[in-house]
């Protein structure tokens, strides 16, 4: 359960930092790579996650592999783009905010 939390969380913050961040605060390439694959890739486990897989595998406990798999996979990409959505709308807000 560690293991989906961290992943699906990192999902969720990973286009947030990388698409609002660089926008809000003008940060170089360099400087979101090093935060994206540096910070969250340390926070984030796919090792983990494949151990995981693996092991669910061996148990033959195919539904919770299933289970697993569409949790992480299809969850991680939703919450992905449900950060890229809240970048969006942090940006907006800000950019109101300067015009008042």
């Amino acid at each position: 359960m560690g293991t989906i939390v961290a992943n699906l969380s990192g999902a969720l913050l990973l286009p947030f930092l990388i698409h609002y961040l660089q926008d809000r605060y003008n940060l170089s390439a360099q400087t979101i790579l090093s935060l994206s694959t540096g910070l969250l890739g340390s926070y984030t486990t796919f090792s983990t996650f494949t151990a995981d897989t693996y092991r669910l595998f061996q148990s033959n406990s195919w539904g919770y592999l299933t289970l697993y798999l569409l949790l992480t996979i299809v969850g991680g990409f939703l919450l992905a783009i449900l950060g890229n959505y809240w970048a969006a709308s942090q940006a907006f807000r800000d950019l109101a905010r300067r015009k008042l």
